[in-house]
């Protein structure tokens, strides 16, 4: 399978899944998002993306002060987040149960891309 292959199939995954998927770069801008992600906050990828994942009012998002005084993402010290149950606003205002698995993407050399998330509505189980 030749990379345009591979691309096309990941392009394929990523609109099939039914947990709303965000990219997320090192300073906690959105990079991208998914239908599900759409369909589950009811946010549009083009009101997102380039803003704060902040946006989303995460209630277990914990940030962690820099030597230099600024906030950092715990998530990118610890690496992931596994299962956690945690709300998030929609853009209604309402706000939403989800559970919510996230990793860090590394560079070649260790050092963070940014962070891939999912978030599965938790709402009716």
């Amino acid at each position: 399978m030749n990379t345009q292959e591979i691309n096309r199939y990941l392009k394929g995954i990523i609109g099939a899944m039914n947990e709303g998927l965000l990219l997320v770069a090192p300073d906690g801008t959105m990079l991208m998002v998914n239908k599900a992600f759409e369909d589950l906050t009811g946010y549009k990828a083009e009101e997102v993306v380039g803003r704060p994942c902040t946006l989303l009012h995460c209630d277990a998002c914990e940030t962690t002060l820099k030597k230099d005084g600024a906030s950092w993402c715990s998530l990118f010290e610890k690496g992931q987040v596994i299962k956690k149950r945690c709300s998030i606003i929609k853009k209604d205002g309402t706000c939403l149960p989800v559970l919510k698995n996230a990793s860090l993407l590394k560079d070649d050399e260790g050092l963070p891309l940014g962070a891939v998330e999912t978030l599965t509505d938790i709402s009716e189980v």
